[in-house]
C-alpha cells in the first residue's frame, strides 16, 4: 500500500469513527426568533438534497445517480465530475473509439477543484480541438470512454459513450435547457436531469470530493470525501469567516457588511461547519461559525449548524438555524 493510500485510509477511518461521537444537544431557538430545520442525508450520507431557505426541501435523491455534467455556456463549455463517487477522468489524444487497450498510470487520472469555479475543472474549458478525442472515465473499478462529437447552444451536446471494451458505443444528445445550470449524464442511464429549476433552490447538501493539495507525505494531493453544502451556481452567493467565532443571535447585517465578502464559489460553506480531530477521532460541530447566503430573491440570510445527529444519535442528520437579515 502506498503512503498516499495509507494516509487517505487512515483519515477515512478516523472520520468514520468520529462520526459516531454524539453531539452535545444545542438549545433550539425560541419560536419566531429564527428558522430551524433538520435534514436526513442518510446514515451513510447516500442522499443529496436541494434546499430553499424560504421553502425547505425542493428535491432529493441518491447522490450517485449521475457521473458527470456539462455547463450550458457553450462558449465556455466545461465538464465536471461527480467527485462524491470518486470519479476520475483522463483525456487521451486518441480519436479511434474502437481502441480499448489503454494503460493510464494512477497519477495521471484527473479530478476537479472542489470550488466549481470556471476553468477549475479537471481540464478547464473544452475547445474545438477536443472534439473527437477519446476521454476515459473511471467509476470505482470500471472504466468507460466517450467522445464529444459536437456542441452548440441550439442542439446542445452530442457524445458517443460506451464501456472501455465497447467498439461501437451509443450516441446521446444532451439538449440545452435554460431552466437548469448543468446537463447531467449517467453511465448507466445516459442523459439525466437531477436539478430542480435553477430559480427554485439555494443550496445543495451532498457528498463531494475536497482536495488537500500537496498534503500527502510525498507532496502529492490528498483527495478526501466530505459531506457539506454547495451553493446554487445561478444567482446565489455566499460568504464565510472561518477565523472569527461569532454568536448567531448577535450577528447583524452590519457585521455581515463589515466582515464578509460575497462570492459565487460553490464550496464557500462546504464542510467547514464540522471539524475532525485526527489525533483523538473527535468530531465537532462549530455553531459559532456563521455563514451568509444571498438567495434567488436577493435576500440575505445568516446560517449556522448546530448538530449532525438526530435525537436517537444517528449521524447524517444536519441541523441548522437560519434567519433573514436583509
Amino acid at each position: 500500500m502506498s503512503i498516499k493510500h495509507f494516509t487517505i485510509l487512515l483519515l477515512s477511518i478516523l472520520f468514520v469513527a468520529s462520526c459516531e461521537k454524539a453531539e452535545k444537544p444545542y438549545p433550539l431557538p425560541e419560536p419566531g426568533s429564527a428558522n430551524f430545520d433538520k435534514l436526513d442525508i442518510g446514515d451513510n450520507y447516500q442522499k443529496h438534497i436541494f434546499y430553499s431557505l424560504e421553502k425547505g426541501i425542493i428535491a432529493e435523491d441518491s447522490f450517485t445517480i449521475w457521473d458527470f455534467c456539462f455547463t450550458q455556456d457553450f462558449n465556455h463549455l466545461e465538464l465536471w465530475l461527480n467527485g462524491g463517487k470518486g470519479n476520475l477522468i483522463y483525456k487521451t489524444e486518441e480519436t479511434n473509439f474502437t481502441k480499448s487497450d489503454y494503460s493510464i498510470p494512477a497519477s495521471k487520472w484527473n479530478y476537479d477543484s472542489p470550488t466549481w469555479n470556471p476553468k477549475e475543472s479537471a481540464y478547464g474549458f473544452i475547445k474545438n480541438e477536443d472534439l473527437q478525442k477519446v476521454w476515459l472515465l473511471k467509476i470505482k473499478n470500471k472504466t468507460f470512454k466517450f467522445q464529444i462529437i459536437s456542441f452548440n447552444n441550439v442542439d446542445g451536446i452530442h457524445l458517443k459513450f460506451g464501456s472501455i471494451d465497447d467498439s461501437l458505443g451509443s450516441i446521446h444528445q444532451l439538449e440545452p435547457n435554460p431552466n437548469y445550470s448543468y446537463l447531467y449524464f449517467s453511465a448507466e442511464k445516459g442523459p439525466i436531469q437531477i436539478e430542480p429549476n435553477k430559480e427554485k433552490w439555494d443550496v445543495l447538501f451532498t457528498r463531494y470530493r475536497h482536495i488537500f493539495y500537496g498534503e500527502n507525505p510525498d507532496g502529492s494531493d490528498m483527495p478526501y470525501f466530505v459531506n457539506g453544502v454547495l451553493l446554487n451556481p445561478y444567482q446565489t452567493m455566499g460568504a464565510a469567516d472561518t477565523l472569527n467565532p461569532r454568536n448567531f443571535d448577535d450577528f447583524t447585517i452590519d457585521t455581515a457588511l463589515m466582515h464578509y465578502e460575497l462570492t459565487k464559489q460553490r464550496d464557500i460553506i462546504g464542510y467547514h461547519w464540522k471539524e475532525v480531530n485526527i489525533n483523538n477521532g473527535e468530531y465537532t460541530i462549530l455553531p459559532k461559525r456563521i455563514y451568509i447566503i444571498r438567495d434567488q430573491q436577493d435576500k440575505l440570510w445568516k446560517i449556522h449548524f448546530v448538530n449532525f445527529y438526530n435525537d436517537d444519535g444517528l449521524k447524517g442528520k444536519p441541523q441548522f438555524e437560519f434567519q433573514q437579515i436583509q
